[in-house]
């Protein structure tokens, strides 16, 4: 009996050591990580703002260490000047009651009841009093309370409305002008203008209608009807030649 217990139990243990492992045992053997093992790495968050800033068009802070990205509305002072330098690009609008020079880059509007100097880029609409535009490119809308100066170097896509316009540079869009629309020799419209007064230096390029406004009184040239006097002829006179024969 010894002998054959002692083959039972050898056959067991052959068959125990052949025996395939549950299968979630192994998984959970596969699963349980080292204690060595480093943990998954998180992404960084400026790849998220490089996409937007590319997609607005203005440089990565990352690339120039120089250039300033500004997300957000800015809010002047009342009596303090607005400077935004060259250097900066913002994502926003600027909102003050006195005068902003802007010579970076804005994605938004400007507005302010003083005077604007623009020799950067915009995407968004300005509004002001007297508008300055020195080598400054805007597309979008102009209102100006006062002037509106557009120099040789300027280009603006949009429409401009204004009380003056002295114009030098490039614009596509209409011209809504109160009082005086002076186009200077390096002018090019490619648009409609609507203007109290009109001048037209040799030189400048029009394409569109041009519309001068005129005052109501003037209508009143044309009502009355033109008349023309009858002629008036008097008594027949004798023929002297006549009067001779007889």
């Amino acid at each position: 009996m010894g002998s054959r217990d002692s083959f039972l139990q050898a056959m067991k243990n052959l068959r125990d050591s052949g025996q395939t492992k549950p299968a979630d045992e192994d998984m959970h053997t596969a699963a349980a990580p080292e204690e060595d093992t480093a943990p998954a790495a998180i992404p960084e968050p400026a790849a998220e703002a490089e996409v937007h800033m590319e997609d607005y068009g203005y440089q990565n802070q990352s690339e120039t260490s120089s250039a300033n990205t500004f997300y957000g509305d800015v809010y002047a002072q009342p009596s303090s000047k607005t400077t935004i330098s060259k250097d900066t690009s913002i994502v926003g609008e600027i909102h003050s009651t006195s005068d902003v020079e802007m010579s970076g880059n804005l994605k938004g509007n400007i507005e302010t009841t003083g005077d604007i100097k623009l020799s950067g880029k915009i995407i968004g609409d300005i509004m002001g009093n007297n508008i300055d535009l020195m080598a400054g490119e805007v597309q979008g809308n102009i209102i100006a309370s006062a002037t509106l100066t557009i120099d040789s170097d300027s280009v603006v896509v949009g429409d401009t409305t204004a009380n003056n316009i002295l114009m030098d540079g490039k614009q596509k869009g209409n011209m809504q002008i109160e009082n005086m629309a002076d186009f200077q020799s390096n002018a090019l419209l490619m648009g409609n203008v609507t203007t109290g007064r009109l001048s037209i230096s040799e030189g400048a390029r029009l394409r569109g209608a041009i519309q001068v406004k005129i005052d109501n009184t003037v209508d009143e040239l044309f009502d009355e009807p033109i008349v023309i006097d009858p002629i008036v002829t008097g008594p027949a006179t004798a023929n002297p030649a006549a009067k001779d024969e007889q």
